[in-house]
C-alpha cells in the first residue's frame, strides 16, 4: 500500500467498490486518513459496507488482508493477531505518525 491521500481513497474505492469515490466519500475517507486513521482499515471498512459485500471484489490477497485486519480487531487476542500479522498499530502515537507522513505526501503533490 504505497499510495497516500487521495490516491489511496480512490485506488480503495476502485478496489472494493469496483468504482470512482463521490465526491462527499473523498472527503469523509481523506478525512480520515488526514487524521491517522489507518489505510486497512479504511480499506476494510469500504470492503465491509453493504456497496462492498454486493461488488465482492476479486482481487488477490484481499481477502487475507480483509481477515487479518479483522482478527487484529478483536478483544483480548486482537494484539497478538495485529504482531502476528504486522498490522498497524491503533495507537494514539501511531495514528498522530501516520497522519504526518499523509500530510507530508499531499504536500509533495
Amino acid at each position: 500500500m504505497s499510495l497516500y491521500d487521495t490516491a489511496f481513497v480512490q485506488c480503495a474505492y476502485w478496489t472494493a467498490l469496483g468504482r470512482p469515490a463521490d465526491p462527499e466519500g473523498l472527503t469523509h475517507c481523506r478525512s480520515h486518513l488526514r487524521n491517522g486513521v489507518a489505510r486497512a482499515q479504511l480499506l476494510w471498512e469500504l470492503a465491509r459496507s453493504t456497496e462492498g459485500q454486493d461488488y465482492g471484489s476479486r482481487l488477490p490477497g484481499l481477502k487475507l488482508l480483509l481477515k487479518r485486519y479483522g482478527q487484529a480487531r478483536l478483544p483480548l487476542i486482537g494484539p497478538f493477531f495485529a504482531f502476528l500479522h504486522g498490522i498497524e498499530s491503533a495507537s494514539r502515537h501511531a495514528k498522530r505518525q501516520r497522519a504526518m507522513v499523509n500530510a507530508v505526501w499531499a504536500v509533495e503533490q
